[in-house]
């Protein structure tokens, strides 16, 4: 349902949308919260914030072509992962030229010690379900960030490492961030 999806255009002059109208949306809490990110303002009202006590949130964010068919498919494999785990499915999709961003926020209660290990295997079972499908992942946890950087092959690890040791030889900046480690 297309009514479902609150909708904001940022173009001049408009040139399509879908979902609801910014007059229509303007009450609901979510809609201010991506108007006010839209528009380069800093704020702390993420509604998402409220929807588990225990305040954790890990994300996960993959890359899809920006076709219909692609990125249904990746809600389809996400919320059923999410889902499988005990989660409720939270995700936006961001459209860009060619590309789409499938952010998925895993919301659950830290102080739990089954939850957080529930939320850790929900992740490594996504990075390991799009990585099979071909698709990049461009956002994960930092505990899968040696899964990710190996789901692009050995060569792109040889380029990083090269790259990394040109510019940071003594491994200060960021050591281990997205896989790239000289130690």
């Amino acid at each position: 349902d297309p009514r479902a999806i609150p909708a904001v255009v940022f173009t001049d002059p408009e040139i399509a949308w879908v979902g609801i109208t910014e007059d229509e949306a303007k009450e609901d809490p979510a809609f201010q919260f991506r108007k006010q990110l839209m528009m380069g303002e800093a704020t702390a009202l993420n509604p998402l914030d409220s929807w588990c006590s225990g305040g954790g949130s890990m994300r996960f964010s993959a890359t899809a072509s920006a076709r219909p068919g692609e990125c249904a498919s990746q809600v389809k494999l996400a919320s059923e992962i999410v889902n499988r785990h005990g989660f409720d499915y939270l995700s936006e999709l961001s459209f860009f030229w060619r590309d789409a961003r499938h952010v998925v926020d895993l919301r659950y209660d830290r102080s739990k010690a089954d939850d957080s290990r529930r939320a850790h295997d929900c992740c490594e079972e996504l990075g390991k379900a799009f990585a099979r499908h071909g698709w990049g992942v461009n956002r994960a946890h930092v505990d899968f960030m040696d899964q990710v950087a190996e789901s692009y092959g050995p060569a792109m690890r040889r380029l990083n490492r090269t790259i990394k040791q040109a510019l940071d030889p003594n491994n200060i900046l960021a050591p281990g961030k997205s896989g790239i480690d000289l130690a």
